[in-house]
């Protein structure tokens, strides 16, 4: 009999559903359409409510040009396309490392995580967020595929360190959880 339970259930769920689904939609010649340009009557109409209202062509006037979709956002130039170009070739293999030089003189040595049209993200450590963003436009040379043995060691440190913390945190919540649940330690 649970089986016929269920199905009851099942069936009485699916009727509810499909009730509300139902409910929840209008016809078509219910619903208005509206109007993608508001006309001057309707303006005039407008501007005697509110004297606040502005004409058409003053806010036409006032919208600036936008040919680029962010704030500074700008072209890349030929040197930059070169040099995306040359990062989209080393790939995001997170095993291979990349050492970037800017223009800055600072050096960024990680993992390409995420290659994008203005920029790119280098990961120096072991998680994710750890890294930097470099515009196209920051780099002074094409970066270029190196060991870095020394990077290597460190995030395989940083991995050891990870792990030594999860396996000291086993006996801790051992010894705490039974403590918890018998109420001695509240909140």
């Amino acid at each position: 009999m649970p089986t016929l339970r269920m199905l009851g259930i099942t069936a009485f769920f699916a009727a509810s559903l499909i009730g509300t689904a139902a409910r929840g939609q209008e016809p078509m010649d219910q619903m208005a359409t509206l109007p993608l340009e508001v006309s001057e009557q309707r303006l005039a109409t407008l501007g005697s409510l509110s004297p606040v209202v502005p004409t058409m062509q003053t806010a036409r006037a006032r919208r600036p040009h936008r040919y680029f979709f962010r704030p500074l956002h700008h072209p890349l130039t030929p040197r930059d396309v070169a040099l995306r170009e040359s990062v989209r070739a080393l790939g995001t293999d997170k095993h291979h490392f990349v050492r970037c030089e800017l223009k800055d003189r600072t050096v960024v040595t990680g993992a390409i995580a995420f290659i994008d049209n203005e920029d790119f993200f280098v990961r120096t450590g072991i998680l994710e967020t750890s890294g930097s963003t470099i515009s196209y436009r920051d780099l002074s040379a094409p970066p270029r595929r190196v060991a870095a043995v020394g990077e290597h060691v460190r995030n395989g440190l940083e991995w050891t360190g990870m792990a030594g913390l999860y396996v000291a945190a086993i006996p801790l919540s051992v010894v705490i959880y039974p403590l918890i649940a018998a109420g001695v330690i509240q909140d």
